[in-house]
């Protein structure tokens, strides 16, 4: 008798959950329907639009989050450019650890990365740096601010690959693989990470030089803090990746090839991990699993990813190539609006458009989460021509996050003032 009423609670609070769970799925289409552009999308199969919306309710001190989903279950989505936070953030980590072991290494130290493999200086010396010299510190902001890809590297070599996705999974996020760097063919080479030595101040590089004409993977002790040796990957984390044949038909050499592409040795990373992650960095007190960061790497963190490129002095830039709404699409038509402040992710390859933000606005004392992925490729051809970001994908998710907006403003209970929290990365550099 125990047994049966015991499985009769589980069954109902298994249809409790279930219930929770499609209203929470339905919400999203509800607030959608009005417009038909986007209910059009919504409703359509060629898009693979994914969305999670987190409200953020605060009580007696307390903050509760509600997340609503719409379409998540899985299919995969090249998330190109977003993987920059995790390896900013765990890079960040990673040389935390490192000077716990009584190294003076921090984000600020001269850095020169050296191939044991093509024997070639990777990074060291380069104008565009502030003082010449490249540091992690600026090599975040490049990758968070500037979409640069080959700062994603940089990181990638710090971490290796090995750690990088090991660290990530113990974390949590187990629906994550990273697979590659950028700019490179043959992801499998990115199983080798190039050596990191962390230099003493103002060591003049052409003293350096002289010990690195061998190319050997070891400097005099007077002239660098600590080595971060070259490594490879000793698992095969390719060999265990399942097929992910996608689409009908790519390009290659200028031709159609009709046959599904295989995004099997690809970066995976979910709209789930995704947008946990981006929520554990904002509010790590309610994190069960802790990062290792300092107050001042969060504060970095918060600073590169709310920085517009019209902020950053070095490296110089056009402002026609980078206007202040390069790679944003969240309230993209908000931009410029000093009661606004989004703290963003994005992405935009293969046909796949991706944001991942938080947004404050500070005037109505709300703030959100929302990362949505669309498909903008209903052809299911990958080839730059068959792509339609600014016609699809960049409008809607311009007017999914002004609904969702919108909707933050009518239901809002509380006024939320976030002067503390904003005022305590503005001076980050």
């Amino acid at each position: 008798m125990y047994k049966k009423i015991t499985f009769f609670l589980s069954f109902l609070m298994y249809l409790s959950v279930l219930s929770v769970e499609a209203q929470n799925t339905r919400q999203i289409s509800r607030l959608m329907k009005k417009n038909h552009f986007l209910h059009d999308i919504l409703s359509s199969k060629n898009y693979d639009v994914q969305i999670i919306y987190t409200k953020i309710e605060r009580k007696n001190g307390k903050i509760k989050f509600k997340d609503y989903h719409h379409n998540v279950g899985g299919r995969y989505f090249y998330p190109s450019t977003t993987v920059f936070l995790p390896a900013a953030v765990l890079a960040l980590e990673k040389i935390n650890r490192i000077a716990a072991t009584g190294c003076d290494v921090d984000t600020k130290r001269n850095i020169r990365i050296d191939s044991d493999i093509s024997n070639k200086t990777i990074l060291y010396i380069d104008s565009t740096y502030e003082n010449h010299y490249a540091n992690y510190s600026e090599i975040i902001k490049r990758m968070l601010v500037l979409n640069d890809k080959n700062s994603f590297n940089y990181c990638y070599d710090l971490l290796n690959q090995k750690f990088f996705n090991e660290r990530f999974h113990e974390l949590g996020y187990a629906n994550t693989w990273f697979l590659h760097k950028f700019n490179n063919e043959q992801p499998e080479k990115s199983r080798h990470s190039n050596s990191v030595t962390f230099f003493k101040t103002n060591v003049p590089s052409y003293f350096i030089d002289l010990v690195f004409q061998k190319r050997q993977n070891t400097t005099m002790p007077f002239l660098s803090v600590y080595i971060n040796n070259a490594e490879n990957n000793p698992d095969d984390y390719y060999s265990i990746q399942k097929n992910l044949p996608l689409g009908k038909g790519y390009i290659k050499n200028d031709s159609l090839v009709r046959e599904p592409m295989d995004f099997k040795k690809m970066n995976k990373y979910s709209i789930e991990d995704m947008h946990n992650f981006l929520k554990s960095l904002i509010f790590p007190d309610s994190q069960t699993r802790k990062l290792n960061l300092k107050e001042s790497d969060y504060n970095l963190i918060y600073r590169y990813l709310s920085m517009f490129p019209s902020e950053v002095r070095y490296p110089k830039h056009s402002r026609e190539q980078y206007p202040d709404g390069f790679k944003r699409y969240i309230l993209k038509d908000r931009i410029g609006d000093p009661s606004i402040k989004i703290f963003g992710n994005s992405g935009k390859d293969f046909g796949f458009l991706i944001d991942n933000a938080y947004v404050i606005d500070k005037q109505n004392g709300i703030d959100f989460l929302l990362t949505v992925v669309i498909k903008c490729n209903r052809e299911n051809i990958f080839g730059e021509n068959y792509y339609e970001y600014e016609k699809i994908g960049e409008p809607f998710i311009r007017e999914v996050s002004k609904i969702i907006y919108e909707y933050e403003i009518s239901s809002r209970k509380n006024f939320t003032d976030f002067t503390d929290f904003l005022n305590g990365f503005k001076d980050v550099s």
